[in-house]
C-alpha cells in the first residue's frame, strides 16, 4: 500500500494513453465496493492504521488495483477495472485478472512517465525490467517520449534496467547512456558504460557487438547436464 498522488486518478487520461498503445482497452472503471466484506481483516487493519482523513493509497493485491479514500470517516474502496468494446460496439467491463501481463504492466508504469513527461516536475523514477511483459515498440514509445519531453531545464531522470536488446541502439540513447552489467566468478557485479570502450565510435551495430561478447555482460550458458 502507497501514497498516491492526484495525477494517478486520472483515469481518462491514462485510459486514453492505454488505448492509443493498441492494449485493447478503451477506457478505466472503478467499481465501489464494500471496505468490510471486500478487504482481508489484515487490509483492514492497515487501512484504519495508515489512511487519514482526505488522503488516497493505492493497494496492490495480486491482479487487484485497490483505491481506498478516508471521506467524512467513511472507507471508501474501489476497484480498478477495464472497459471494452465487443464486436457488436458495446461496451464491456473486465476485471484485471482478465488482462494480459503486459497491459497490467503499462497500466503500473503510465502515471510514473506521465508525471516524467511534465517539464515542471523534479522526479527520478528507477524501472527493474523495464522491458517485462512489454513489446520493444511500446517500451521504446516510453522511452522516446521521455527523451522527447527533456529540455535543457529538465530536472526529471528516468534510471531503467533491461534484458531487451534491441533497446541498445544510438538513435535512442548515446553510447555513455548504455551500461553493461558484468558479474564476476566471484559473484560480484561491476557497471561499465558503453562510452568507456575505446572504440565505441568505430561500431555501427552496438547490438551485434553486445551478443558477439565484446562488451562482456552476457550470461554463461553451462553444458547441458542431463547429455
Amino acid at each position: 500500500m502507497k501514497n498516491t498522488s492526484a495525477l494517478i486518478y486520472e483515469k481518462n487520461l491514462i485510459g486514453n494513453i492505454l488505448k492509443s498503445l493498441d492494449t485493447g482497452i478503451s477506457r478505466l472503471h472503478m467499481e465501489e465496493v464494500s471496505f468490510e466484506t471486500f478487504l482481508t481483516q489484515e487490509e483492514k487493519k492497515l487501512v484504519k492504521k495508515h489512511l487519514r482523513e482526505g488522503s488516497t493509497v493505492l493497494l496492490y493485491r495480486k491482479h487487484d488495483r485497490i483505491f481506498l479514500e478516508c471521506d467524512k470517516g467513511r472507507y471508501v474502496v474501489r476497484k480498478l477495472m477495464t472497459g471494452h468494446v465487443d464486436s457488436n460496439g458495446s461496451p464491456v467491463i473486465f476485471d484485471l485478472s482478465r488482462e494480459s501481463g503486459g497491459s497490467r504492466r503499462l497500466m503500473d508504469l503510465i502515471p510514473s512517465f506521465i508525471e516524467l513527461f511534465n517539464r515542471n516536475s523534479r522526479c527520478v523514477y528507477i524501472v527493474d525490467e523495464i522491458d517485462r511483459s512489454l513489446h520493444t515498440m511500446l517500451t521504446k514509445e516510453l522511452i522516446v517520449t521521455f527523451l522527447n519531453s527533456c529540455s535543457r531545464r529538465t530536472r526529471n531522470q528516468l534510471i531503467l534496467t533491461t534484458h531487451d536488446v534491441m533497446l541498445m541502439d544510438r538513435r535512442i540513447l548515446r553510447s555513455d547512456e548504455i551500461h553493461v552489467l558484468e558479474r564476476d566468478w566471484s559473484g560480484l557485479t561491476s557497471v561499465e558504460s558503453l562510452g568507456e570502450f575505446g572504440d565505441i565510435d568505430k561500431i555501427v551495430d552496438l547490438r551485434k557487438s553486445y551478443l558477439r561478447g565484446h562488451f562482456g555482460g552476457l550470461p554463461t550458458i553451462l553444458p547441458d547436464l542431463s547429455s
